[in-house]
């Protein structure tokens, strides 16, 4: 029983280590986003020419840096997967996904399409019908 007390103190002492590394890090990060790149936003925000593309730009860079970050570092594989694939999928490009479609017509012949295609012209008054057709000539004699 004596064994089990000294060992439950090292687990104990060895997360506090990892806690205690992981909040350094954290405020490395911070130290560093407030010396480096707070300066250059609030610079973008106060300049009256600045546009959203601007901000937006200056962003992207930053949220890629994140999500090397945090691919790199993460504890949870879950996330430091999550953050691989979305590094991939703006890098790469997204896998395709390709889908077959079937136009609605596509089995109808010749002459029943000929067919649809006259009534619809029909229909929206762009095509005379068949009386018309015999009726006179198209100078309207």
């Amino acid at each position: 029983m004596s064994d089990q007390v000294p060992k439950k103190r090292n687990r104990r002492k060895e997360y506090a280590k990892r806690k205690f590394t992981r909040l350094e890090k954290k405020v490395a990060e911070f130290e560093t986003f407030q010396q480096e790149f707070a300066p250059k936003l609030r610079a973008l925000l106060q300049d009256p020419n600045t546009k959203a593309e601007d901000i937006l730009e200056f962003g992207k860079k930053l949220a890629a840096a994140r999500a090397v970050t945090v691919a790199h570092t993460e504890v949870d594989a879950g996330k430091a997967m999550s953050a691989s694939k979305d590094i991939l999928d703006r890098t790469m490009g997204k896998a395709k996904e390709t889908t077959s479609v079937e136009h609605k017509f596509a089995k109808l012949d010749e002459e029943q399409l000929d067919s649809l295609l006259l009534s619809k012209l029909k229909e929206a008054g762009l095509a005379a019908g068949k009386d018309d057709e015999e009726g006179g000539d198209h100078d309207g004699h």
